[in-house]
Formats: C-alpha cells, structure tokens, sequence
C-alpha cells in the first residue's frame, strides 16, 4: 500500500513540475525534487511546518525555535517521539543535576542554560507573556492551561500534582550557592535556583544551537 501510495504521490508531484514549467509560472518552478526523500519513505517530517508562528519542525523528533534561533528535541530525555500519534512515548528519565549535566545527544545536543530552558515557558493567560518567562521567580498567572509549555510542539511533559518530574534542570549553577542549580517548573513556568544539585527526580530536555 505504502509503495502505490509513493508512486501516486510522485506521479502527482511530476505533474505539477510540469505545470510549473508554464510560461505563467516559469519564474517559479515547483520544487518537487526537495520532497522526493520523503514522498518515497512515507516521511513527511521536514515539510517545515512553522506552529504559533514559532516553532518550525525541521525534523521528526527535532523543532527549531525561529525566535531563539535553538533547536530542541521534542521529547524529555527518556521518551521516544512517535511520528504516526506525534507524542512522546514512554516516562522521562529523571535526574540528579550532575547526572543531567552530563546528558549529550549525537547532533550536538546538550543540557540548556537556564535562559535557554525558560524560553519554553508559555502562559496561554498570556500573564505575565506568553512565551519565555523573563523575571527570576516569576510564574504564570490568572487561567492558564497545564503543563506550562507549547503542548502541540512539547508533548507529554509530566505536570500533575506539581510532580517532581514536572521541574527540569538547567546546566546553570546558581553563583549565590553554588550547591544549587537553576531549573523550570513547567507546572506554572516558575523559574526558580533553589534546587541542590544532589536531589533526584527531575526531568532533562536537549538542546543545540541550530544552524
């Protein structure tokens, strides 16, 4: 079925290329050769879909933040990205800071800065922002939805009960104690540097800077 599916879809395509050769679009040739990877394997993930005008999902398992510039892996360290359902399967992994710490992906993904990490809070009161908490300590306010984070591009983070798993670590020490580390609470997008590096349970996401 996939194989008469991919020969359709590339009869299709080379219509269109032909058409696009037209006098009225001769300027605009249509690209289909950028598609034919993923027309003959049934994988549509780099079609480049750009979600709340932010996120543009270059990859299966990988979003670009157009804003940041970052790029981060859609499912918490521990969980596996299913295309067919598009949510992260399986638990997150939790962690101790030093165990977080030393997380790496193949890529060149790696554990954020804390000013890399809240740039993944969202309020969906908009109070105080929208996306990217700025304030140290501040949180969400007024209505808002849970977990505090873009859930159509971050599936599947754990939130309930204000869990432990919900906090997830930053690579970034706080230099008042240096026995604590920075981390975001994505139960209300509290951004906090009050957690001692030895206490285990909290989450991990990667990231890189993208091209």
């Amino acid at each position: 079925m996939r194989i008469i599916q991919s020969v359709f879809l590339l009869s299709v395509f080379f219509v269109l290329s032909l058409f696009s050769q037209s006098t009225c679009y001769a300027r605009r040739p249509f690209p289909w050769p950028m598609y034919l990877p993923a027309i003959v394997s049934g994988d549509t993930c780099g079609s480049d879909v750009l979600i709340a005008d932010r996120y543009l999902v270059n990859n299966c398992d990988v979003v670009k933040d157009v804003v940041t510039g970052l790029e981060w892996q859609r499912c918490s360290v521990g969980q596996t990205w299913n295309a067919e359902t598009k949510r992260c399967d399986g638990s997150t992994s939790t962690f101790n800071w030093y165990g977080a710490q030393n997380l790496t992906k193949a890529g060149g993904f790696r554990l954020p800065t804390i000013t890399e990490l809240r740039s993944l809070t969202y309020c969906s009161s908009g109070d105080p922002v929208y996306f990217g908490i700025e304030q140290d300590y501040s949180h969400c306010n007024g209505t808002f939805s849970r977990p505090t984070i873009y859930v159509e591009v971050f599936p599947d983070v754990p939130y309930l009960n204000n869990i432990i798993s919900s906090h997830y670590w930053s690579s970034t020490t706080n230099v008042e104690d240096p026995s604590m580390a920075w981390g975001v609470s994505f139960y209300k997008a509290s951004v906090s540097g009050l957690g001692p590096k030895d206490t285990n349970g909290l989450s991990a996401r990667l990231v890189r800077i993208g091209n």
